[in-house]
């Protein structure tokens, strides 16, 4: 069960948000980075020197590759190890999957960025914010990345951070080490661990792939900058790069261009300091839970569950949220959280979100076990619902404004099952916007499939689009 990090102190959001700290979840990780672009305009007072901070180790980086003779020596091998950044998953932050668990930077990546610092500093351009961007250079890296790069550095600051938080707050705390310094940090009642706040004011959403072929806009600033370029390079650009762009060509490309690379550079430099909007929620990264929670507290799961459980009965359960899901949404209360103030659709996260949200609130009540994301090696499936390990079946949330909806359901869900070894799956589709050529298209697939094999994915399709209240329609 997603919980926040108030939830576990036992104080509330707004005492957090006063002193500044982000109200994460303690179990799962929330699509939040830290911006190294905020460090220098961040209000919180240990993250006073953040900046000039984060400089000076990347300045230790230049200088030690500026000394370098050839790849592999002394100095290459030190400046090396410095770009190896564990994750600090005590934070909540990140892209991981099912849990708060990440990769960070290893010796395998740190060894291909180091190459690539060194070539970029031959060609005589030695800024400090390429290691920002080295998300839009470096096949790999993104903006979570370049998170626990960022938190790795100034986990000094973060620490003396948590450690006031927590006496102002008066909640259980436990001790951490840093470099023989010890912080009394805020205490996760749970695992009896510490908890390492980040302030908010140095927060930004992580970009999020809306199908499968567009993967690479997770990587760092990859799309903004792209779009920054675009009217630089013009023409050349476009054919350069064609649908999608890979990081060598644009490497490539900047490198024999310094004063391109100076021009980009410089773009970013004067870009907005501004932090995530938490106020407002734009990507509804924090209001999911609780609209969720409400919603299944009023509309409680409806369902009688037979025990023990079978592959019918979960089925049967399956069905059921789905078919919650599917009223709550067109019933015109929980589409409103598809849609942003001005009716635009959000992206397809937020009916992930609010899925995932109904669908754990309706498995704690039955005792059953939902992994959000679950990644068994063929990619990420968005949820998995299981009872135990022989019982699992997966469920794969899309929008019809997704390009690749008929392929993931064709070609994509079944590798998800192969992977997680689940005997049902389902796809449920938001509609969202005139789309109904491609849901028709899709429902013609599924009939063709179930003629020539006796197993394909259940189909839902729910109606997310505005409508009017039932007093307008009927007038």
């Amino acid at each position: 069960m997603p919980t926040r990090i108030s939830t576990i102190l036992g104080v509330s959001t707004a005492k957090l948000e006063k002193l500044g700290a982000f109200d994460g979840f303690v179990d799962i990780d929330s699509r939040f980075h830290v911006d190294p672009h905020l460090l220098a305009a961040s209000a919180t007072p240990e993250l006073k020197d953040a900046r000039s901070h984060f400089e000076k180790h990347f300045r230790q980086i230049q200088k030690l590759l500026n000394h370098s003779k050839k790849a592999g020596d002394p100095f290459w091998r030190e400046a090396q190890s410095r770009l190896i950044f564990p994750e600090t998953k005590e934070t909540g932050l990140g892209y991981s999957k099912n849990d708060t668990g990440g990769s960070g930077i290893g010796p395998d990546l740190a060894a291909r960025l180091t190459a690539l610092a060194k070539q970029i500093l031959d060609a005589g351009i030695d800024d400090i914010e390429i290691f920002e961007l080295m998300g839009l250079f470096q096949e790999n890296v993104g903006a979570d990345r370049i998170s626990d790069m960022t938190v790795s550095i100034l986990l000094p600051q973060l620490l003396r951070f948590s450690e006031r938080v927590a006496k102002t707050l008066k909640v259980p705390t436990v001790s951490m080490q840093y470099d023989g310094t010890s912080f009394d940090v805020p205490k996760n009642t749970r695992t009896r661990k510490g908890l390492i706040l980040v302030p908010r004011d140095v927060l930004k959403t992580l970009p999020v792939a809306e199908d499968w072929s567009d993967i690479d806009r997770v990587s760092s600033h990859n799309a903004s900058l792209r779009r920054r370029v675009n009217p630089i390079i013009g023409a050349t650009w476009k054919r350069a790069t064609g649908r999608s762009v890979p990081k060598s060509t644009l490497r490539n490309t900047l490198l024999k261009n310094v004063e391109l690379f100076e021009e980009l550079l410089a773009k970013y430099r004067g870009k907005p300091k501004s932090s995530y909007d938490f106020v407002n929620d734009p990507d509804v990264q924090i209001v999911w839970h609780e609209i969720t929670r409400t919603l299944a507290a009023a509309a409680p799961f409806d369902f009688t569950i037979n025990t023990p459980l079978d592959p019918d009965e979960i089925k049967k359960v399956v069905g059921a949220i789905c078919a919650n899901f599917k009223r709550l949404v067109e019933d015109n209360r929980l589409s409103r959280l598809l849609h942003s103030d001005n009716g635009k659709p959000r992206r397809e996260k937020a009916a992930q979100l609010a899925f995932f949200g109904l669908a754990d609130a309706y498995c704690q009540a039955n005792d059953l076990d939902v992994s959000p994301e679950a990644d068994g090696g063929a990619g990420p499936v968005d949820f998995k619902l299981s009872v135990g390990y022989q019982y699992r079946s997966t469920v794969e949330v899309k929008l019809s404004t997704n390009k690749d909806l008929v392929k993931g359901f064709e070609v994509q869900l079944p590798g998800y099952d192969k992977a997680e070894r689940a005997f049902h799956s389902t796809y449920l589709v938001v509609q969202m916007g005139s789309n109904d050529e491609r849901i028709k298209n899709l429902r013609k697939g599924r009939e063709a499939a179930l003629k020539k094999q006796s197993r394909v994915p259940d189909l839902v399709v729910v109606d997310g689009r505005l409508q009017k209240s039932a007093s307008k329609r009927a007038r």
